[in-house]
């Protein structure tokens, strides 16, 4: 404690004091050293970070819901998207059938029926296809390419020396894509080497 005649601290001074003990005669005696530290002249960092101001938290809470508003919007994109791919699907899966049909029903009109009605009928085979073809359907036209299984259903095969082995030969019903992914695979015949001819010989 300062003593009765020393001056008590300016505005804005700390007042320190330091106490020592001194052994004596009797047990010890007290001594004081004050010193005085104004705040002006010693800059004092504070211990931590101040807290965010209530802008800063309103500001982050708003981005924070910014975020969240784009990442949902992308979802739904997404999930719409996927909606709409799933229901073009649904059509052109239930259409394919007609087109099989209809690929029949000129291999057998062809030279038996009149011209007239074969080419009525290719012209609304070709509008279908072309249809079907904006909806994201392509056909998968594997005739007189190698055979492959990823695509193609080999549903027979026979003997050839005039192509080489593994040869689509002839296609029985056509497979088709959507969007790139396989729809149904084609069924096709594939050629085979003759018994007792070496593959090297009928590729030759």
């Amino acid at each position: 404690m300062p003593n009765g005649d020393e001056a008590p601290p300016k505005d804005g001074e700390i007042q320190i004091e330091f106490v020592d003990h001194e052994e004596g005669d009797e047990g010890g005696s007290v001594g004081r050293q004050e010193f005085r530290v104004d705040p002006a002249e010693h800059e004092i960092e504070p211990s931590g970070a101040p807290p965010p101001s209530r802008e800063e938290e309103l500001r982050d809470q708003l981005l924070r819901i910014r975020a969240d508003c784009e990442n949902l919007k992308k979802r739904m994109d997404r999930d719409r998207d996927e909606h709409r791919r799933q229901a073009r699907a649904q059509v052109v899966e239930a259409l394919l059938p007609v087109m099989d049909n209809m690929d029949r029903a000129l291999k057998v009109l062809e030279g038996e029926a009149p011209e007239e009605w074969c080419r009525g009928l290719e012209l609304v085979h070709q509008q279908m296809r072309e249809a079907l073809g904006r909806l994201g359907l392509a056909e998968i036209a594997p005739m007189g390419g190698p055979f492959d299984p990823t695509r193609q259903e080999a549903i027979a095969s026979a003997e050839r020396d005039d192509v080489p082995p593994n040869t689509v030969t002839a296609v029985y019903e056509k497979g088709y894509l959507f969007e790139g992914r396989l729809l149904k695979a084609a069924r096709v015949e594939v050629s085979r080497a003759k018994a007792g001819v070496p593959s090297g010989e009928a590729d030759g």
